[in-house]
């Protein structure tokens, strides 16, 4: 009858240790998942503040800016938020300028009349009176 119970008790000891392990995988696969999904709105928010500000994209630049500050592990000061909203990032070679997630903003940038990468002014497109 010991042999029984000694066995019943290592099966619960399994059983718990098995339940906690599937437990902790889940949640490591969870938290990593996420702050993937974190890094790619920080990517995001930096494509979109490495544009030249300006009055016709100020609202999508402060979106940006609350972005970055949302998804961002050190919160931004006020000083530094201000100074986003005011001045293009650099655009640094390689560093998240490719990134083809960013072409539906960048889009979005040209349609608004944005400068792009180079200096060239993007208008916004018109239709032509045939459509």
């Amino acid at each position: 009858m010991s042999d029984l119970i000694v066995a019943a008790i290592f099966t619960l000891i399994g059983a718990a240790l098995g339940s906690i392990a599937a437990a902790l995988g889940s949640w490591l696969t969870y938290r990593s998942r996420h702050r993937e999904l974190d890094v790619k709105m920080i990517e995001l928010a930096v494509g979109l503040l490495t544009q030249k500000p300006e009055d016709s994209t100020m609202p999508l630049r402060n979106w940006a800016v609350d972005l970055l500050d949302h998804y961002s592990e050190v919160k931004l000061s006020p000083e530094t938020k201000a100074a986003l909203r005011q001045n293009a990032l650099p655009e640094l070679p390689g560093f998240f300028v490719g990134a083809s997630f960013l072409e539906p903003a960048r889009q979005h940038l040209r349609g608004a009349g944005a400068v792009g990468p180079s200096g060239e002014k993007f208008e916004t497109p018109t239709p032509s009176k045939g459509q």
